[in-house]
């Protein structure tokens, strides 16, 4: 046994070996405690969970019942454990695009305030995790920078998925934290790396911002320099010195802008890198030139002998050279522009894939909210010729499926099958009984649930078929087919309660929308799980 620091919350195990006299019985005593302590051939072990500082010592119990309890006393100090901290970043990422065979360069930071167990970089797709894999720690354990290589082409993405990807850090406590994630969405390659392209373009924008203010601040010296030009040498000499100073700066601006041009016309190309090079290689050239005609002006209006003409000459230049300047961020800004529109084509090509991706299961499960006007009372029958539903389309209404013997316009009284389809409402939670009669056949599906199978899908008389379905208030979508083949015919829907008595639908149990895209509608509706509904509805506020 000896001090020790522990982690808040953690166990820590005592282990000590007795010498002498053997003790029948042994215990661990602190302040305000006692933790009892098992003994095995002279080794005494103990367990203990302390929620703050600790001193212990041990008491020993020997076999005639003599109690011994040594004065030495060890130190357990609770070390508090704080949640580890993650972070994540990516080069070029800012735009929000990728290509679906990308590789990313990703950079985890994280630290943690008494160490870190792990750490896994985490990868989502449309919400859903495909990929998790540990980043390995080496060094300190305190506090790490992993760099992280993120291939997507071996996860089979398609245009428009959102890629979500985060890393997760995890400490010796057990604690775990996930860094801010980085959200993506799937473009084809080259909108990609148009729109990341078009972000650091415009830190070259920046770049050349900067160069321009200084340039206006070089022209309102000249500017008035050319007005004084009968001032004192030794007023001009401090603003022409000043001013040197300024070319200085406004020289470093261009040619790191320059530079920047270059590396970005070398780079993958996107349409534009044979102009980014040019206009690279042309600012570097403008930027000596221009840097020597001011700097020469500048000696020439130091000279003992200027006049009012060598600075009206600067400021002339000045101006000039500004307007060069102006022209050429211009030129930048333009290609900028293109890349930008390519960028947000692409985002918008990317968002509509995921609309049209979760467009079939979002309006099958809600198609018909929000536009009340074209929402009836009853469910919406279609009729077709043969009994099979393969012949063409011939009536359609909008009522309640509880009728005997109908004659339909244009089809008479046999050989003919209808489909009607739309929501039912149930008033309270529990589970439903439905009833479907028909002469001939006839199939119910409430929710997705079958009711009955294809038992009552055969050549009979009227007869009642019945299933069971617990289901939430509300409304719940439902499908009721039955097929007519000669003579007498009839169909009929009931339900009520468990248990309780049935009873037929009537106008204000049923609704439907009365337009020809209900059916895909609710066919989509009656065979999704409500877990695939939520993540198309959220791929629709992505979109």
């Amino acid at each position: 046994m000896r001090d020790a620091e522990v982690i808040a919350g953690s166990t820590v195990a005592l282990t000590a070996e007795l010498t002498g006299e053997v003790a029948a019985s042994a215990s661990v005593v602190f302040e305000g405690g006692e933790a009892a302590a098992a003994l095995k051939d002279g080794i005494l072990t103990a367990e203990l969970k302390p929620t703050s500082n600790m001193a212990y010592g041990l008491r020993l119990v020997g076999a005639g019942g003599l109690i011994a309890e040594p004065a030495q006393r060890w130190i357990l100090a609770v070390m508090p454990d704080r949640a580890p901290v993650a972070k994540l970043t990516g080069d070029g990422l800012d735009a929000g695009l990728i290509g679906a065979d990308e590789a990313l360069m990703l950079s985890a930071v994280v630290s943690d305030d008494l160490g870190l167990r792990g750490v896994d970089l985490v990868v989502e797709v449309d919400g859903k995790e495909r990929q998790r894999r540990a980043l390995p720690l080496m060094g300190s354990r305190k506090e790490a920078k992993l760099p992280a290589a993120l291939e997507l082409g071996h996860l089979g993405l398609e245009l428009g998925q959102q890629v979500t990807v985060s890393v997760r850090a995890t400490d010796l406590g057990g604690q775990t934290a996930s860094s801010q994630p980085i959200t993506l969405a799937v473009a084809s390659a080259v909108d990609a790396r148009a729109a990341a392209l078009a972000l650091r373009l415009r830190a070259v924008l920046k770049q050349v911002d900067g160069a321009l203010e200084a340039s206006r601040a070089i022209t309102r010296t000249w500017n008035g320099l050319a007005r004084g030009a009968g001032a004192d040498r030794a007023t001009r000499e401090g603003d022409l010195t000043l001013m040197a100073n300024r070319i200085a700066l406004w020289n470093g601006e261009l040619a790191q802008a320059g530079n920047m041009l270059g590396r970005e016309g070398s780079g993958p190309d996107v349409g534009n890198g044979r102009q980014l090079l040019n206009l690279g290689d042309e600012l570097a050239a403008w930027t000596r030139g221009a840097a020597g005609m001011l700097g020469e002006t500048c000696q020439a209006g130091r000279a003992e002998r200027a006049n009012g003409d060598d600075l009206i000459r600067g400021r002339d230049l000045a101006e000039a050279l500004q307007g060069d300047l102006q022209a050429f961020r211009h030129d930048v800004a333009l290609i900028t522009a293109r890349l930008e529109v390519g960028g947000v084509a692409g985002g918008a090509e990317a968002a509509i894939a995921r609309l049209q991706r979760a467009l079939p299961i979002a309006r099958g499960e809600r198609g018909w909210r929000g536009d009340s006007d074209r929402v009836k009372s009853g469910l919406l029958g279609t009729w077709f010729a043969g009994a099979d539903f393969s012949g063409p389309e011939r009536f359609r209404e909008v009522g309640v499926p509880v009728w005997r013997n109908r004659d339909i316009p244009g089809m008479g009284r046999d050989n003919w099958c209808v489909r009607y389809i739309g929501e039912i409402h149930v008033p309270k939670d529990g589970e439903w009984v439905f009833s479907a009669g028909a002469d001939d056949g006839v199939r119910l599906v409430v929710a997705g649930k079958s009711m009955f199978d294809n038992q009552g899908w055969t050549t009979h008389g009227y007869t009642e078929f019945r299933g069971k379905h617990t289901l939430k208030a509300g409304w719940h979508p439902l499908v009721l087919e039955m097929f007519q083949g000669g003579g007498e015919s009839g169909l009929g829907l009931s339900f009520g309660a468990n248990e309780g008595a049935l009873r037929a639908v009537g106008p204000d149990d049923l609704r439907c929308r009365a337009d020809g895209d209900a059916q895909s509608l609710v066919r989509a509706m009656t065979s999704l799980p409500r877990e695939q509904i939520a993540a198309a509805d959220e791929r629709m506020k992505q979109a």
